[in-house]
């Protein structure tokens, strides 16, 4: 479902298009004729048949399908007042707000107390016909995406998730569950198969110790580009093909705008600007010194892609990849 929190900042903040079930038009499709209009059918339910609190409003958004969040096109909003499901709704847009050859969704939730409780998935709709009904969405109980952190924990970068009484911490290739425990101040969490692993957070610091072994107090990393920093990036795979076996290719991003790597056989060194998710590779140059014939191969394919980069990431499980505006890729992991 792409309905998350985020996207409800910007169902509340937009103008109501209808007011209860029946209530008049409040948007530019109200001065269109029944022609000009693509009219949106269907009935909203929750399984099991809970009952909604007083204060539940039912939202219907449409909403571009190309994207993962894509632009809000249109919404209505039921307030409930004790109302219970199934919630029937018509949604009526302006044809000329929608684009031609343009996939739309229709998403439906129910919110109480302005946060999402019950969201339905995707339902995509054809925006050429001039009706469509939807029968019934049935909407599931709505699950907050957990909350992400990224710590620096003295020479440690760790990522942190934050999920109700569970909590997941990355660091290096490892990955620990933890479960939330009694304590005096901040919240504090220890791993679920291993009692001398602890997480304690206190406001926007952290006390993280690893069998036993305790780290520097951990503090969020504010600049992005202080996870590329002064870390050494031992490179997995260049663009799905992996690596020559036993060959090690690193680079490693100076504070000073400068990178240095090892190819292997070679090395190289590059500028670089790094700004949000972009980053800029200028004067990309390597050694020239002769190698085994598939090393030099390795070298000049990695290059060719360095020197094209364009975006960085970090996943989930904490490699960096490298991507090109053509979609070629360098994946590290830290050293």
């Amino acid at each position: 479902m792409q309905l998350g929190v985020s996207n409800f900042a910007v169902v509340v903040a937009s103008v109501v298009l209808f007011a209860g079930s029946a209530g008049p038009v409040r948007h530019a499709a109200a001065a269109d004729s029944a022609a000009n209009l693509f009219t949106i059918r269907g009935a909203l339910t929750c399984r099991g048949g809970i009952a909604l609190p007083e204060n539940a409003v039912a939202v219907v958004e449409l909403r571009d399908a190309r994207f993962a969040d894509g632009p809000l096109v249109a919404e209505r909003r039921i307030p409930l007042a004790g109302r219970h499901a199934p919630i029937a709704f018509e949604l009526a847009v302006a044809r000329r707000v929608l684009l031609p050859n343009v996939p739309y969704a229709v998403h439906g939730a129910i919110l109480v107390d302005g946060d999402p409780a019950w969201t339905s998935d995707a339902k995509a709709v054809d925006g050429s016909a001039a009706v469509v009904d939807l029968g019934t969405l049935a909407m599931t109980p709505y699950t907050a995406a957990p909350i992400r952190w990224t710590m620096r924990c003295g020479d440690e970068i760790i990522t942190a998730w934050f999920q109700g009484d569970e909590a997941r911490v990355q660091l290096g290739d490892e990955t620990f569950e933890f479960r939330q425990v009694m304590a005096a101040s901040g919240t504090r969490y220890i791993a679920v198969d291993d009692p001398t692993t602890l997480f304690w957070s206190k406001g926007n610091r952290a006390r993280l110790t690893v069998r036993g072994k305790e780290y520097p107090e951990c503090s969020p990393v504010l600049n992005a580009a202080e996870v590329l920093v002064g870390v050494e990036w031992v490179v997995e795979d260049i663009d799905g093909g992996g690596i020559v076996e036993l060959s090690r290719t690193t680079l490693t991003f100076g504070a000073d705008g400068r990178v240095a790597g090892s190819l292997s056989c070679n090395s190289c060194t590059a500028g670089y600007t790094v700004k949000g998710d972009s980053l800029t590779i200028t004067q990309a140059a390597s050694t020239l010194k002769a190698c085994v014939p598939a090393l030099m191969a390795q070298e000049e394919r990695f290059m060719s892609i360095f020197r094209d980069v364009r975006t960085w990431t970090i996943t989930d499980e904490g490699a960096l990849v490298l991507r090109t505006a053509d979609g070629r890729t360098i994946t590290a992991r830290r050293g």
